[in-house]
Order: structure tokens, then sequence, then C-alpha cells
């Protein structure tokens, strides 16, 4: 969750919420000022989690691909067809 909340547009997001909240709250008072605010926050908290979920699974795909590698011993023929 944490490299999902490094991204610097959901930071300005954040800001901007919560700018939204105040003037919200300053416009039309407490009891519905904050909606438009709290709403931003829920988008950046759907979208961390769905970042963070995605994240999550494709590190479990790869850890489990880097499993089924082995390390093969393969010999090489150099030089079989005339190279100098």
């Amino acid at each position: 969750m944490k490299e999902a909340l490094d991204n610097r547009i959901l930071l300005y997001l954040a800001i901007a919420a919560f700018f939204t909240i105040i003037t919200g709250i300053v416009a039309n008072g407490w009891k519905e000022g904050w909606i438009e605010g709290a709403s931003i926050y829920i988008a950046i908290l759907i979208i961390v989690l769905i970042t963070s979920g995605n994240d999550y699974v494709k590190d479990k795909q790869f850890v489990n691909l880097f499993s089924l590698v082995k390390d093969e011993t393969i010999a090489v023929i150099r030089g079989k067809y005339g190279a100098t």
C-alpha cells in the first residue's frame, strides 16, 4: 500500500480533498460541506486498495514463476561448421 500512496497525483488529490472539505464546510455548513471532500478521499482509498491488490497478485505470480525456473547445465558446441 505504501507504493501506491507514493503516487504524486494521489497526494495532490488528497490536498485538494482537504481544501474541498474546508471550503465546503465554510460555504454549506458542516452538515453538507464535507461530502465532496470525503468522496475524494473514498476514491483515493479505492484506488490504493485496487493498486495494492494488483501489485500483490503480480508479486505472487512472479514468485511462482521464478520458482519454476530450474538451474540447468547447457553444453554449447562452437566452431563445428567451419568457424575459425
